[in-house]
C-alpha cells in the first residue's frame, strides 16, 4: 500500500547510521558515514524541517522505520510523533505506511458507556504528573498532558497506565491523527454533474428531494458558511441551534457556550463556521448543496440541515473527532433529527488492531458504538491505499472499517462507473461505491472545484441516507443499512471487491423505501422463483435425524443435513447457512424462558457475511409475551427477525439479566419466506 498522494510533503534530511538519534531544533544537514538519504513523508501542511526536534531510524528485516519528534506550530495537536515504515531503500515510492500521533498527551477513556472516569482514578493521574487538557461534560474522552516529551514517552507511559487502571474498565491510547482522504482538486469548474446522473438522483428526486427536519453532521475540517450553495439569500440548509441563541450563554446546558451552528473545535466557537483547508466544504456540498435555486450545483439532498463539525484545520485528532461524534450522540438523545454523520478521513494505525480491537478499545471506535446506540449512521470512506482492506497482510483502515452495523463504508467509482482504482476495497470490510474521480463541488473560496477520493463517495451515500429518512423518518439504522446496501446496482468491476458488489442507486432505494416494509423486504432479497424454492418449515424434520430443523438452526446444525447439529450456549448459538445463494432469512420463533421472570428477555439475532466478516443485527419484526405455565414454570414468547445482510452464518443471542437459566426450545417454527 502506496500513502495517498494528498498526504505528502517533503523534507529531505540525512540519517546516521541506523539505531543513532538525531536531536536539536532545524533541519538535519550533517552527514555521516554510511549515512542514507531519507525522503520524510509528512502530513499536508503540517511540520517542515524547521520544526524538527528529534529523529529515529531502525532496521526492519525488508526495510526501515523512521520516527520524528516534531513541532507542527498548530495550536490543537503542538508536538507530533510522525512514524514511517518502508520497504526496501527509504523512498516516496517504497512507502508502505504512515501513522502520526500527538506526542505530549494520552487519551483516556471508559467503555463504549459513555459514563465518565471516576474521581479515583483523576486523583491518580493528577498524581503521576498528567495534566487534563481537554474534556468535554457529555463525553468519556478525556485528553491528558504528560510530564514528559520524546520519541518513546507517548508508548511508555501507555503501557504504564494501561497496566495501572487494568481492571477499571478504563482504555489508555494514543491521539492518533486521521487524514482527509481526497487527492488534488483539478480544473476550477465543470459544465454538468455526472455523478447524480449515475446514481440516479434525478429519477429519485420525483418521489422526495429531502427534508428540512433531517440532519446530517459532517466531521471533517469545517465548512464555508458563506458560500452561495448553503445559503442562497432566501433558504439554509445549514442546521442552527433552536435552544442556544449567540447571546454569551450556554443556554441548552450542554457544556458549549453559543454552539448556535455545531462547534470548531479549533476556535473554539459556535457562532461562524470556516474551513481553510477546503475539505469539509467539498464533501457538504456533495451531501446537501440547495437544489433547484438555480446557483452552481446541487447537492444529493436539495434540502437537508448540514451540522459541521469542525475537528481540525488540516488533520484530526483522534481524540477531537470522538468527541465530537459524542456532541451529535448527545443533539440525538435530545431528540434532534440526525441520521447520520458524513465521515471522509482515516488512518492505517502501525499497531495493525483487529476490526473488533479497534472498535472496543480506541476512544472514536467506542464513540462510534455509543452514536450506534442512538439511532445514527456513520458513513465513511474506504481510503485511497488501494488495497484489499481484508488482507491480513495490510493494515485496516479505520473508522471504514469498524465492525458496528451502523458504519457503511464507500469506496470510489470513476465516471465510466468502474471502481476507481485508488480506492481501498474489501468485500467483507467494503460496502457500497458511489462516484469519486472528478466530481464538481463547492469549495472554500466561494466557487467550485473538480475533486476525487473515497473522500468524495462517501457523502453521496450520506446524501441518499439523508433523502431515504425524508421519505420514511422513522426508520432504524438496520433498516436504512438494508435499504440502502440492498438496492446496489452491480457493476462487473465491483463484484467480489465489495459486500454488494454493486454502486449506490438512489431511484431504486427511494422507490423501493415507498412501499410498506414487509413487502419491500421481499423484494429487497428474493425473486418469486427462490421464494417458492426456499419455503419450508425449521419444524418438520426434514432430514429425519431426530431434530427439528429450527433446533438446528438454533444449535448450529444445517437444517438441510443429518446429524448436523453442534454444542448450544444459552448465551449464544450459531449455524451455517445451508445453501450459497441464500439472500435473506425470515424467522418466526417460540421460545420457553424458565423460571418465569418479569419483562421481555433481551433476545437478539446476528448474521455475519463470510468467515472474517463483523456480525450485524438482523431487524426485528416483533418479540412478544404468548402464555405462562405455572405448572412448569415457563415463561413463553414470540418473535420473528429479518436477515437482510447475505449470511454465511447467523448466531443468536440472548441477555436472561443478572442470572442466566436454561432455554427450552418447543412448538416452534422458523422458515424463510
Amino acid at each position: 500500500m502506496k500513502a495517498p498522494s494528498s498526504l505528502i510533503c517533503l523534507l529531505v534530511v540525512v540519517y546516521p547510521p541506523a539505531g543513532i538519534e538525531m536531536n536539536g531544533p532545524g533541519s538535519v544537514s550533517a552527514q555521516y558515514p554510511g549515512s542514507i538519504p531519507v525522503l520524510s513523508v509528512c502530513g499536508q501542511g503540517q511540520v517542515t524541517g524547521k520544526n524538527f526536534i528529534n529523529q529515529r531510524i531502525t532496521p526492519l528485516e525488508d526495510g526501515w522505520v523512521v520516527e520524528s519528534l516534531e513541532e507542527t506550530g498548530d495550536a490543537a495537536m503542538l508536538y507530533l510523533h510522525v512514524r514511517e515504515e518502508y520497504s526496501g531503500s527509504i523512498s516516496p515510492d517504497n512507502l508502505v505506511n504512515r501513522d502520526a500521533w500527538c506526542a505530549d498527551r494520552l487519551v483516556i477513556s471508559t467503555s463504549s458507556t459513555g459514563m465518565p472516569i471516576g474521581p479515583e482514578i483523576e486523583k491518580q493521574l493528577l498524581a503521576l504528573g498528567l495534566t487534563l487538557q481537554r474534556s468535554v461534560p457529555f463525553s468519556p474522552v478525556r485528553v491528558y498532558s504528560l510530564p514528559v516529551m520524546s520519541l518513546d514517552a507517548v508508548g511508555q507511559w501507555k503501557g504504564k497506565l494501561n497496566t495501572l487502571f487494568r481492571e477499571s474498565g478504563i482504555t489508555v491510547s494514543r491521539d492518533h491523527i486521521l487524514y482527509p482522504v481526497s487527492t488534488t482538486p483539478d480544473d476550477p469548474r465543470f459544465p454538468e454533474q455526472w455523478a447524480l446522473e449515475q446514481i440516479r438522483a434525478p429519477d429519485g428526486w420525483d418521489l422526495t428531494t429531502g427534508s428540512d427536519e433531517v440532519i446530517v453532521a459532517v466531521l471533517d475540517t469545517g465548512l464555508h458558511d458563506s458560500h452561495e450553495d448553503f445559503f442562497d439569500g432566501i433558504a439554509s440548509n445549514l442546521w442552527s441551534n433552536p435552544e442556544d441563541p449567540i447571546d454569551g450563554i450556554d443556554n441548552d446546558d450542554n457544556g458549549f457556550v453559543d454552539d448556535a451552528y455545531g462547534w470548531d473545535f479549533v476556535n473554539e466557537t459556535g457562532t461562524s463556521m470556516e474551513d481553510t483547508h477546503g475539505h469539509g466544504t467539498m464533501v457538504s456540498g456533495l451531501l446537501g448543496a440547495r437544489g433547484n435555486n438555480g446557483i452552481g450545483v446541487s447537492g444529493v439532498a436539495w434540502n437537508m440541515k448540514i451540522l459541521p463539525m469542525r475537528a481540525g484545520a488540516v488533520s484530526l485528532p483522534n481524540s477531537v473527532l470522538a468527541q465530537a461524534m459524542d456532541y451529535v450522540t448527545d443533539l440525538r438523545l435530545r431528540g434532534y433529527p440526525i441520521v447520520a454523520t458524513s465521515n471522509s478521513y482515516g488512518y492505517y494505525p502501525y499497531e495493525k488492531p483487529s476490526p473488533e480491537e479497534w472498535s472496543a478499545t480506541e476512544v472514536l471506535g467506542q464513540a462510534i458504538e455509543r452514536a450506534r446506540q442512538a439511532g445514527i449512521m456513520v458513513i465513511t470512506a474506504s481510503g485511497n491505499g488501494g488495497q484489499n482492506n481484508d488482507s491480513q497482510y495490510v493494515r485496516h483502515f479505520f473508522p471504514s472499517d469498524a465492525i458496528q452495523h451502523n458504519v457503511i463504508s464507500v469506496n470510489a467509482l470513476e465516471q465510466s462507473g468502474a471502481l476507481w482504482r485508488g480506492s481501498n476495497y474489501g468485500i467483507e470490510s467494503v460496502d457500497i461505491a458511489a462516484p469519486g474521480l472528478g466530481v464538481l463541488t463547492t469549495y472554500n473560496d466561494g466557487g467550485y472545484r473538480l475533486y476525487s477520493g473515497t473522500s468524495m463517495a462517501a457523502p453521496h451515500v450520506s446524501g441518499a441516507a439523508a433523502l431515504l429518512a425524508s421519505l420514511k423518518p422513522d426508520l432504524n439504522t438496520s433498516w436504512m443499512r438494508a435499504l440502502i446496501l440492498g438496492t446496489a446496482a452491480p457493476h462487473p468491476s465491483l463484484d467480489g471487491k465489495l459486500t454488494t458488489g454493486g454502486s449506490l442507486d438512489v431511484a431504486a432505494l427511494l422507490n423501493l423505501a415507498s412501499l410498506a416494509l414487509d413487502e419491500a423486504w421481499k423484494q429487497l432479497y428474493w425473486t418469486e422463483e427462490e421464494l417458492a424454492a426456499m419455503t419450508f418449515s425449521w419444524d418438520d424434520n426434514a432430514d429425519s435425524d431426530a431434530w427439528s430443523n429450527l433446533e438446528e438452526l438454533v444449535f448450529g446444525g444445517n437444517p438441510r443435513m443429518a446429524d448436523s447439529r453442534s454444542a448450544f450456549s444459552v448465551e449464544e448459538a450459531t449455524f451455517q447457512r445451508g445453501m450459497s445463494h441464500v439472500k435473506g432469512f425470515r424467522v418466526n420463533l417460540r421460545y420457553f424462558w424458565s423460571p418465569l421472570a418479569d419483562g421481555l428477555v433481551s433476545l437478539d439475532f446476528e448474521s455475519n457475511p463470510g468467515v472474517r466478516g463483523p456480525w450485524r443485527p438482523a431487524i426485528p419484526v416483533s418479540h412478544k409475551f404468548i402464555e405462562d405455565d405455572p405448572a412448569t414454570g415457563l415463561r413463553t414468547y414470540e418473535a420473528e427477525f429479518l436477515f437482510p445482510h447475505s449470511p454465511a452464518f447467523m448466531r443468536l443471542r440472548l441477555e436472561p439479566g443478572p442470572q442466566k437459566h436454561p432455554l427450552g426450545w418447543g412448538r416452534a417454527h422458523g422458515g424463510v419466506e
